[in-house]
């Protein structure tokens, strides 16, 4: 969690996390973006970012427990992620993000404490492959951070090799020319052991077979010039090794080293850098220098031969990604129908006063309804948005059976968001009636319809009368003012959503929602 501690987060910054799955730090940077503040005041949000699809579920399953609004969970290359709309409405590709959280796919040998089977599979040729695509990432984090001076990203691995770490820190200063600075962060985390970065190191080669096999012993260079030249630039490049630029070299020391054997930790690498003010880093959208290699052969140097490439690329394990052949057709996000909001507001009597503008739903599939942030609505959903797996806050889901009539219910999660606006299909209830609904037998395992006489005299005469006004369907049980106060300090609901039927009630809450409200109960 030290990176997403070190991005100094606060409710307005704008942050992208950029290779976020399985979601534990970009949980940590929402918490404090409402840090001190109401949740429904936010200004700032959070994009996730995460170039495979099936990792970029399990971020929606983390996100949607949070009941927020503030969040978008993507599916790119972090290396190429298309950026925000401003203003304007125009695709603005750099310069739009106040902190970038760049935790990049490593080896993970620091995670050797925990994860014993790791040396089976560990080969140096790991590391290698691994750190151009770094450089990408940390080029492209670069890139989309604001330039006015107090923006700033981290670098983090879970690995302790130079080569994933501190080479690629100098080189993404070498090739920034300026336009980033290397925080001095030693003294942010008070009682943290750390141990400062390295500033010379040597590079690992080992040949292997097409299927991993080692087929030579393990070699180390210690200076780019002593790799033999099948290598140089193809599977070796000249920036693994220790940057020759003295003023890179001798702020590498500031980046953060966490060893296992110090402080009962695992062991990973973190370094901040912030966008000097009004700086842009050189090149069409702010992609750095050139790399050595390029330079190389733009003057003229020999490019290494087909046939080195392919050796130099045997028993190499790339980081899983999405094959974009395979990609599922993109949903979009579109602004909720208009007939639907009068039809929702109408039935449930919503105030004028609701940002119903936020409201969207997606293309295909449409059962639910969200609530975006509208600064996500205005930055990602403006225009052609990227390939969102998840947005918004959920507050109503359709239901519909065979040529019946069209509902939109109120989902549990989006209550606290609605309440302050819904005038209608609001029935009194007790606190007792609200348990028994929950623990009544048989309501554990699948939706059961209760005889509405069960429950107090308070709920019958209130359901009635929103049946009288405005039929059967959706309506919430909610406590009375007297009651809440009690009902809080047991961790149970104010208000939950049912069923009304013309003699019953139905609980429209999942599993996960009934054995915890029912633990409440027991308190």
């Amino acid at each position: 969690m030290i990176p997403a501690l070190l991005l100094d987060v606060h409710p307005h910054h704008n942050v992208l996390d950029m290779c976020a799955a399985p979601g534990s730090k970009t949980t940590q940077i929402m918490e404090a973006l409402i840090s001190d503040k109401c949740p429904t005041d936010t200004r700032g949000f959070v994009v996730a970012n995460d170039a495979n699809e099936k990792r970029g579920y399990l971020l929606v399953h983390q996100l949607q427990r949070l009941g927020l609004d503030n969040f978008v969970i993507t599916c790119h290359k972090g290396q190429e992620f298309p950026g925000l709309y401003n203003s304007n409405l125009e695709l603005q590709r750099t310069n739009v993000f106040d902190r970038v959280l760049c935790d990049v796919p490593c080896s993970g040998d620091g995670t050797i404490r925990k994860n014993r089977n790791l040396w089976g599979r560990w080969a140096p040729g790991s590391a290698l492959t691994l750190h151009p695509i770094q450089i990408d990432l940390g080029l492209r984090a670069a890139a989309l951070l604001r330039d006015n001076g107090d923006s700033i990203m981290t670098y983090s691995t879970c690995s302790l090799n130079p080569v994933e770490n501190e080479a690629v820190v100098a080189e993404l200063l070498r090739r920034a020319d300026g336009t980033l600075e290397l925080v001095n962060c030693s003294e942010m985390l008070p009682g943290l052991t750390t141990r400062p970065g390295v500033t010379s190191w040597s590079v690992a080669w080992q040949a292997r077979t097409a299927k991993g096999e080692t087929r030579a012993p393990l070699q180390w260079f210690d200076q780019y010039e002593s790799v033999p030249d099948f290598l140089q630039g193809s599977r070796i490049t000249r920036s693994m090794f220790p940057p020759v630029d003295e003023e890179i070299r001798k702020v590498l020391p500031r980046c953060l080293r966490l060893f296992p054997t110090d402080q009962n930790t695992g062991g990973f690498f973190v370094a901040v850098l912030r966008k000097v003010k009004g700086a842009k880093l050189p090149g069409q959208h702010q992609r750095g220098l050139s790399s050595y290699e390029v330079a190389a052969t733009a003057s003229g140097e020999r490019k290494p031969t087909r046939k080195a490439l392919k050796f130099a690329e045997q028993g190499v394990i790339l980081p899983e990604t999405n094959n974009d052949d395979e990609k599922p057709a993109k949903q979009r996000y579109t602004k909720l129908r208009a007939d639907h909001w009068e039809q929702i507001k109408e039935f449930y009597g919503i105030a004028d006063s609701f940002p119903h503008e936020n409201l969207y739903s997606r293309s295909v599939g449409t059962s639910s309804v969200c609530l975006v942030n509208p600064s996500i609505r205005e930055a990602i959903l403006a225009g052609e948005h990227p390939h969102i797996l998840d947005t918004g806050l959920r507050v109503f889901a359709r239901v519909q059976a065979a040529g019946k009539r069209l509902w939109f219910r109120l989902t549990e999660e989006g209550l606290d968001q609605m309440l302050p606006f819904i005038t209608k299909r609001k029935a009194s209830a007790t606190t007792e009636d609200l348990i028994a609904i929950v623990t009544a037998p048989g309501n554990d395992t699948k939706q059961v319809a209760f005889s509405i006489e069960r429950f107090s005299e308070l709920l019958q005469e209130s359901a009635a009368a929103v049946r009288e006004n405005s039929g059967v369907g959706p309506m919430l049980m909610i406590l009375p003012e007297s009651e809440r106060d009690a009902a809080k300090n047991r961790q149970l609901p104010t208000a939950i959503p049912v069923w009304l039927g013309d003699k019953t009630l139905t609980l429209l809450v999942d599993k996960s929602t009934r054995d915890r409200i029912a633990h409440a109960s027991q308190q």
